[in-house]
């Protein structure tokens, strides 16, 4: 039956109901993921992707169990699993622009090594690390032709071979950065034209 109140139609057929429920469960799980930290910055993964042309897919190339990623787009999308087609996860931006992502949960061995070059070029800025963890095969930001920035304060890193490899506008200040742990630093900033700063 239909239920009218507020210009609101609730049609609980079987198809309409089984989309109401899967509706709820998913606000549900928002809660839960963002109901601890959701006031803390320190807690959110965040960064800045920039896109040219209408209906590109930009890609987020780690893992993770569970977490809740906001495109900036007004699309939200809680997601347990991997996408294993591209090495991470996808989203289409139906219009070009600069949008900023926010990631509640844990992000394990972000690397662009290991997924399709193509995606690396849309990587505008990391502004907040969160839950953040390097993939120890390096390569994290290879070929992010148009990364500017990353935070002042990384989380634990031993291996930052060929890390911004390729990134040509970088020149963000990583003084603060700890590199006692580290044992390869192999191209860490081959083809880095722009970057001037200490390490």
């Amino acid at each position: 039956y239909i239920i009218k109140k507020k210009y609101i139609y609730i049609d609980f057929s079987v198809n309409a109901y089984t989309i109401f429920y899967s509706y709820c469960k998913r606000v549900s799980m928002d809660r839960l993921l963002c109901k601890k930290h959701k006031t803390n910055r320190d807690y959110e993964f965040i960064c800045q992707v920039l896109t040219r042309l209408p209906r590109e897919e930009v890609c987020l190339p780690f893992k993770t169990k569970l977490a809740y990623v906001n495109w900036g787009d007004q699309y939200s999308l809680p997601f347990t699993v991997r996408d294993k087609k591209h090495g991470g996860i996808t989203h289409i931006y139906k219009r070009a622009g600069l949008y900023t992502i926010h990631v509640t949960g844990s992000i394990n061995e972000f690397t662009f090594n290991q997924v399709d070059q193509r995606y690396a070029k849309y990587m505008y800025k990391i502004i907040s690390w969160g839950k953040f963890s390097f993939c120890e095969q390096g390569g994290n930001f290879k070929w992010c032709i148009n990364l500017t920035q990353v935070p002042y304060d990384p989380p634990p890193i031993t291996n930052m071979k060929e890390m911004f490899m390729g990134a040509i506008v970088f020149d963000s200040d990583l003084s603060g950065w700890c590199v006692s742990h580290v044992e390869n630093m192999s191209r860490t900033f081959m083809y880095c034209y722009a970057f001037n700063g200490d390490l």
